[in-house]
């Protein structure tokens, strides 16, 4: 049996996903052979290139670019292409996608010979639906996944924690391809000389409310930014708000434009904005040092977040919108507060509110323990060798 990944992107947690599969796969052994085909810049260590159980091939630069051109249906059908082109050519017999939702639309349509399986993000399952708009969206989304989850070669769809949207997709398309997938949570080890106060000279009494990963609309980013023209110069002056991420594509111009209102209009605010690569030991860092973590998640994305998991492991206070899967877990486990929208007026009034709340979060140890590397990747590479 060969065993195709397709990743071709590298952001976030998709490096992570793969290194926690490579992991498992030099650990254990399992059978067949295993294949990822990665980013341009994905770095496997030179030792695992020589491995016979493990190959890795990284796409080109101009194939990479050309994924990210077009509408969403070009795009899709791209990104299958591709994939099927290097299926065939290392005669894979089972291919996954580590993400579906990059290539749904282009699975309704062509028929491989190979078994496909794969991780869905954003499932409409937890879609509301209230406007002509959003009803409109979770019909589309829902004959989506209708055309692609009734083809024969979809073996797995894995959703990411949350067993309620399995239940429903599973009843709704009379079918058990969707199975759920703990997210896990990497096991990274703080740097001890890193001193998130001491490098930024913050003072002891001023929270740390820190906004981490990938920065994009659907995560609030700029509704969080402009939540601070909300609050008083005295609110202000007790927190230091870190943007920590890379903004996603279109996001860096619209980023800086809101810092420079928000640095006319309120001038005692003081944002770290950091776009750059940051190191594991030194992500950790940050969030076990800071005091909460803002996800004010769009409505239209009430999925999970990987940031989420940190937090627990950290023990640290979210703040989110109450819909969705980030609200339901956060009410779980009493560890945040929760909004009725993430309009900047709503975040303003959260944040009051976390600054005055005392959470005296501890680690989850149950949710740590669940949602290991290790379970992650033995329940994909599980479900395709058994």
């Amino acid at each position: 049996m060969t065993t195709l990944f397709f990743e071709p992107h590298i952001t976030g947690h998709r490096q992570e996903y793969l290194n926690h599969l490579i992991d498992y796969i030099l650990d254990v052994k399992p059978p067949g052979e295993f294949i990822f085909i990665v980013h341009p810049d994905f770095e496997v260590l030179a030792g695992l290139r020589t491995n016979p159980q493990l190959v890795t091939y990284n796409i080109s630069t101009a194939e990479h670019q050309s994924l990210e051109r077009g509408n969403i249906i070009s795009r899709s059908i791209r990104y299958y292409r591709l994939a099927d082109k290097y299926a065939k050519k290392l005669s894979a017999t089972h291919l996954c996608f580590m993400s579906l939702i990059d290539v749904q639309f282009a699975l309704g349509i062509f028929r491989p010979t190979y078994n496909v399986s794969g991780i869905l993000f954003r499932a409409f399952s937890r879609l509301k639906e209230g406007s002509l708009r959003k009803r409109m969206t979770r019909f589309r989304k829902f004959l989506q996944t209708w055309f692609f989850i009734r083809r024969k070669f979809i073996r797995q769809v894995f959703i990411l924690n949350d067993q309620d949207s399995v239940d429903f997709l599973n009843r709704t398309y009379k079918t058990n391809k969707f199975q759920m997938l703990p997210d896990p949570i990497p096991d990274w080890k703080a740097d001890p000389d890193f001193s998130v106060r001491l490098h930024f000279g913050i003072d002891s009494d001023q929270k740390i409310l820190l906004h981490p990963g990938s920065l994009s609309e659907r995560k609030g980013t700029l509704e969080i930014l402009e939540s601070l023209c909300y609050l008083s110069d005295e609110v202000l002056s007790k927190f230091v708000l870190f943007l920590l991420g890379e903004p996603e594509t279109g996001m860096e111009n619209r980023i800086s434009e809101k810092l420079k209102k928000v640095g006319k209009e309120k001038p005692n605010a003081r944002i770290i904005y950091h776009n750059e690569f940051v190191p594991n030991s030194i992500l950790q860092s940050y969030f076990n040092q800071c005091d909460a973590i803002l996800t004010p998640y769009s409505a239209n994305d009430l999925t999970y977040s990987g940031i989420v998991g940190h937090a627990l492991a950290a023990g640290k206070p979210v703040l989110c919108i109450k819909n969705g899967l980030l609200g339901k877990i956060i009410e779980e486990y009493g560890m945040g507060i929760m909004l009725n929208s993430n309009s900047p007026q709503e975040i303003a009034a959260g944040i009051i509110k976390m600054l005055d709340a005392d959470f005296n979060c501890k680690p989850f140890e149950s949710y740590i323990i669940s949602h290991t590397k290790e379970i992650f990747a033995s329940k994909i590479i599980g479900s395709i060798t058994d």
